[in-house]
């Protein structure tokens, strides 16, 4: 079942978002609105997951606006915060910025980003990542 979504609708629902809970500064939602969700999921990328490119994309780096599946999520997770926060799209809350960052994100224009900088995209690849406690030392880790 495909729902067609206009732009529209997603800014009523964050509109809606932003006024169901106007004593909150910052108004969350159960899980991803569906309307955002479903607009999501047809950006450029985002059917599977940017790691391994299974089409099981239930999580998300809200760090990298990136569709993930539950196994790369996960090493994400073991990356930490700091690197990569990462937020379940079924069963985690969201704020309204945070669904506006995954919409102007996606897992093309990170996968084009990062190709630009020189790293393989697809299947297997390695990421050179650099700690913020140790600013002259950088860790590699491979992401399945």
């Amino acid at each position: 079942f495909k729902m067609e979504v206009s732009i529209q609708d997603v800014r009523d629902e964050l509109t809606s978002l932003s006024t169901s809970t106007s004593t909150s500064t910052s108004p969350q939602t159960s899980s991803f609105p569906p309307l955002s969700l479903s607009l999501l999921r047809t950006l450029p990328g985002n059917t599977t997951c940017l790691d391994c490119a299974s089409p099981d994309t239930t999580w998300c780096s809200l760090t990298y606006g990136i569709l993930l599946c539950l196994q790369c999520s996960g090493k994400h997770r073991g990356l930490g915060v700091s690197v990569s926060f990462v937020r379940s799209l079924n069963m985690d809350s969201f704020k309204q910025e945070e669904v506006v960052t995954m919409l102007e994100g996606g897992n093309g224009q990170f996968g084009d980003f990062l190709e630009r900088q020189g790293v393989k995209v697809g299947g297997r690849r390695e990421v050179k990542l650099q700690s913020s406690s140790s600013s002259s030392s950088s860790s590699s880790s491979q992401i399945d």
